[in-house]
């Protein structure tokens, strides 16, 4: 016999998950408790997350094997933060700052790449 599982929006799912994370560093233990979810359940859904290249607690990434799509998330929520800034930012989403600054030069060394191909594109068409 077969247990009917409950299905949760995907609303209610960001909702939860949205504990988690800095700056309120809740666990799972404790989300779980409140919300009145398995904690396998939180843990399944974290792991989906992290399967699709979201930055979420506990992901251990070192940020050479984030997903492109999450690299750029970084380098786009951070582009107009200050270095004063930086810090408190990294503190709250749980990231390094030395590891959103490399992909901050990875990115901009890849769009100059980018550019300097572009532009001996133009220069052939030119000729």
């Amino acid at each position: 016999m077969r247990v009917n599982m409950p299905r949760y929006p995907e609303e209610r799912k960001v909702a939860v998950l949205s504990k988690l994370p800095p700056p309120t560093n809740r666990t799972v233990v404790s989300v779980s408790s409140e919300e009145g979810i398995s904690e396998g359940t939180l843990y399944n859904w974290l792991e989906l997350c992290r399967n699709r290249g979201m930055l979420v607690p506990g992901h251990r990434r070192t940020g050479d094997d984030w997903s492109p799509d999450a690299k750029l998330a970084v380098v786009i929520e951070t582009a107009p933060v200050s270095e004063i800034e930086l810090p408190t930012y990294c503190r709250e989403k749980g990231l390094h700052v030395e590891r959103v600054q490399k992909q901050h030069k990875h990115s901009q060394e890849r769009i100059k790449q980018l550019l300097a191909l572009h532009g001996s594109d133009q220069d052939n068409e030119n000729s």
